[in-house]
């Protein structure tokens, strides 16, 4: 299963699926499934979606998490998925993500719930230079010590008053990953 964001779709209009696949012995291709673009019908609705490009570094600067962040020299990577499918192939350590996004004025005295969805293995998130939420240790790990932290879901509470109105905010999630997929 692959999200799809609705904002890659040409609606209405023709679209293209193009699967690329390698198979190093036995049975291989597309073999099985429903195949298919389907809606998840139980998904929620963000008021400001953030799947898509976001700005990609990997190592560990404390500065990344500021705004003023010079990104010139940091990659592109699709966010959400894994790190090694897009070129970071058994990369293990520290990374940071970044994006820059806006809202609308009516949501910045909300008290809003940032939602970064699973993370592998441990992050901690930043809005605007500020710690908004953490999950696990971020060093000293070791492989069969990470426990169960890749499979919870980061749900963070903004404070209301902590967005900036129709200027660009800044979402900054470090990252470590200590085993297998980032």
């Amino acid at each position: 299963e692959y999200l799809l964001p609705t904002s890659y779709l040409k609606i209405p209009g023709d679209n293209v699926v193009a699967v690329r696949v390698y198979d190093d012995g036995g049975g291989g291709g597309i073999y099985e499934g429903r195949l298919g673009v389907y809606e998840d019908k139980n998904a929620l609705t963000p008021d400001v979606p953030l799947a898509g490009e976001w700005k990609f570094m990997t190592g560990d600067e404390p500065a990344w998490k500021e705004i003023a962040c010079n990104e010139s020299n940091w990659s592109k990577i699709s966010v959400p998925g894994h790190w090694e499918n897009q070129g970071y192939h058994d990369y293990d350590g520290m990374a940071w993500y970044r994006l820059k996004f806006r809202v609308p004025s009516e949501l910045v005295n909300e008290k809003i719930i940032l939602l970064v969805g699973q993370i592998d293995d441990y992050d901690e998130t930043y809005l605007n230079g500020e710690l908004v939420g953490k999950t696990g240790k971020m060093r000293g790990q070791r492989e069969g010590e990470l426990g169960d932290a890749y499979q919870q879901v980061r749900a963070y509470v903004i404070p209301s008053g902590r967005l900036l109105a129709n200027q660009d905010n800044v979402l900054a999630v470090r990252v470590y990953d200590g085993y297998r997929m980032g």
